[in-house]
């Protein structure tokens, strides 16, 4: 038997991704299955296995992207006074709050109400902790660097502060994902507006 190439590989992933990302948004979460998938693909069921280990990781892979990106630590060190580290956060919440504009609110509904009655797997929790993980030890060395640029130390612990700004985001991205009436401008407003009064307080 001939051995799969990686080309070939990537090809087979791409074809997975574009028929589940389809089957998906049609019928949803929970009216999905694997043999869905795989009939959609042109595959067998047991190659999907081979990509994706369940139906969870496969809608992970599918729609959060962002979980696989690794955010840039080399931060530009230009003048790091309090507006120009509160843009830096309010980009990086708005290129992740901007990736769940382009999904479907009922399919991410589905998805964290599933989560929510049924628990995530060892690997999906272990997914959005790292993630958390990633996100703030990025805010602690923007902290740290804001700090060392002023000459001065922030009144709070570091660590807080980043627990803070995390939460913010993480609290206006699960309105956005459960409330229908929640649109993706009103999240936006809500961030800028606790992030602004958030460096307002902070020394």
């Amino acid at each position: 038997m001939a051995k799969v190439t990686e080309r070939e590989k990537i090809l087979t992933r791409k074809e997975i991704l574009k028929a589940s990302k389809e089957i998906f948004m049609n019928k949803g979460y929970d009216a999905t299955s694997m043999k869905d998938i795989a009939s959609q693909a042109g595959i067998g069921i047991s190659t999907i296995y081979g990509y994706y280990q369940s139906k969870a990781h496969l809608f992970m892979g599918t729609f959060f992207k962002y979980f696989k990106d690794t955010l840039d630590f080399e931060i530009i060190y230009e003048v790091l006074d309090k507006d120009t580290v509160k843009n830096i956060i309010l980009k990086l919440v708005n290129s992740r709050i901007e990736h769940l504009e382009i999904l479907d609110k009922n399919i991410l509904k589905q998805f964290y109400q599933m989560a929510l009655n049924k628990g995530f797997s060892d690997e999906m929790e272990k997914m959005f902790i790292d993630d958390r993980r990633n996100l703030k030890e990025f805010l602690l060395k923007l902290l740290r660097e804001y700090e060392l640029f002023n000459e001065f130390s922030l009144e709070y612990d570091k660590d807080s502060l980043s627990e803070i700004i995390l939460d913010i985001y993480k609290a206006q991205t699960m309105e956005f994902m459960m409330y229908k009436s929640k649109s993706i401008d009103e999240v936006k407003t809500h961030v800028y507006n606790s992030l602004e009064l958030f460096f307002n307080l902070i020394k």
